[in-house]
C-alpha cells in the first residue's frame, strides 16, 4: 500500500509496546526490538534519538538498574519514550509503560503520511487503512493482512524467518531479519538509555559500544 502511495510520503511513524508487568525498559528490549526493526524496514538508517526513561515519574537511578527477568542483560525504568529521527527525515516514536493488567493492547505501530495513516497490530492480522479525502471525512478501510496464515503464531513467524534465511543464501542476499539489523536495533535502544543518562540528543552510530546501564550501575 505504501508502495503504491495509498499514504503518500511517509511522515513519521508510532510504535508502542506490549505495556504489560514488563512495560518500560524490558518491554523496550524485548518486543522493541521487533518494532525498531520494522520501523527501519519502512524509514531506513536512524540519525539519532532523544530518550527518556524513568521509575513513578522520576529519573533512573542507579538502584533501578537491574537484571532482566529473561536472560537479556541490563533494564531500567518501568516507563520509556523515544523520539527517533531518521536519516531521511522520518521521525519515529516507542513508548512503553509497565501495567499488571492489561488487554492486549496497544502492541503495534501506526505508520503516517501526508495522505493516510496504516495502522496494525502485532501480528499484522489486523491492517487498518485511513485514507484523506479533502471531500470526505476520514475512510477506515480494513485490509487482509499480505500474509495469511491461519494461526500466525511464533512458530509461523519463525518459520517464515527461516525460509526468508534460505532463500537469501541462495539468493545471495541479505535476509529481511538480518543480523545488522538485529544490531541496528539494539542501538536504538542503547541510544535511548544514553540519551536519558546524557540529557543530550545523540547522534548514531554510537562511539561507545559498551552498555550504557553498566557504567551508570557502578557509579553507585
Amino acid at each position: 500500500m505504501i508502495d503504491r502511495g495509498r499514504i503518500g510520503k511517509i511522515l513519521s511513524i508510532r510504535a508502542t509496546g506490549k505495556m504489560d508487568h514488563r512495560g518500560g525498559g524490558e518491554d523496550m528490549l524485548v518486543l522493541g526490538t521487533h518494532l525498531f526493526n520494522l520501523m527501519r524496514m519502512f524509514a531506513g538508517d536512524i540519525s539519532s534519538v532523544w530518550g527518556r526513561v524513568s521509575v513513578g515519574g522520576r529519573d533512573i537511578e542507579p538502584t533501578d538498574v537491574r537484571e532482566a527477568s529473561e536472560p537479556i542483560g541490563w533494564i531500567a525504568g518501568n516507563a520509556v519514550h523515544g523520539f527517533f529521527i531518521f536519516k531521511n527525515g522520518t521521525t519515529g516514536t516507542f513508548d512503553s509503560r509497565r501495567r499488571e493488567n492489561r488487554d492486549g493492547r496497544p502492541y503495534g505501530m501506526e505508520i503516517i503520511g501526508e495522505d493516510g495513516v496504516i495502522a496494525f497490530n502485532e501480528r499484522a492480522s489486523k491492517v487498518t487503512l485511513l485514507e484523506e479525502d479533502t471531500q470526505s471525512p476520514w475512510e477506515i478501510e480494513q485490509v487482509k493482512s499480505a500474509v495469511e496464515l491461519d494461526a500466525l503464531d511464533l512458530v509461523a513467524g519463525n518459520t517464515l524467518a527461516i525460509v526468508d534465511l534460505v532463500k537469501a543464501i541462495e539468493e545471495d542476499r541479505e535476509p529481511i531479519a538480518s543480523g545488522r539489523g538485529a544490531r541496528a536495533a539494539l542501538e536504538m535502544i542503547m541510544g535511548v538509555y544514553v540519551s536519558q543518562l546524557t540529557g543530550k540528543r545523540i547522534c548514531f552510530p554510537l562511539a561507545d559500544r559498551s552498555h550504557p546501564l553498566a557504567a551508570f550501575r557502578q557509579s553507585l
